[in-house]
This record gives structure tokens, C-alpha cells and sequence, in this order.
């Protein structure tokens, strides 16, 4: 078994701060997205104040759409 590291999900992985098993546990096959709103979903601090911030950064949210 081989592991490769995107580095747009390691990223994402700091930002909002999940630990890599967790990371790798429940979010391993989906996106971007997916992964932002489950966390803020969760309660989670950190993907509550990026999904706020790419709702009102256009700019930042395309950008997202172009990582996955």
C-alpha cells in the first residue's frame, strides 16, 4: 500500500486543524467541500469561519474549486 500526500488536502488538514488519522479515517474520499461542511457541520471553529469566508471571498472560493 502506497500513500500519496496532496498537498491541497494537507492544507486543508493544518487549517482546520483535524489531526492526519482522523483525516485519513473519515475524510479520505471526499472533497473539499464535502470535508469543510461535515467539519463545520461538527462544530468545528475552523471550518465554520473558511465556509463563511469563501461565501463572502469569491476570489477564495474559486480558488477551492480549482484544488479538488
Amino acid at each position: 500500500m502506497s500513500l500519496a500526500i496532496d498537498s491541497n488536502l494537507e492544507y486543508l488538514r493544518l487549517k482546520l486543524g483535524i489531526s492526519s488519522v482522523t483525516f485519513q479515517e473519515k475524510y479520505s474520499n471526499l472533497s473539499i467541500e464535502e470535508i469543510v461542511e461535515a467539519e463545520a457541520a461538527s462544530g468545528n471553529q475552523n471550518a465554520i469561519a473558511l465556509a463563511q469566508e469563501i461565501l463572502t471571498n469569491t476570489a477564495l472560493a474559486v480558488s477551492y474549486t480549482h484544488l479538488t
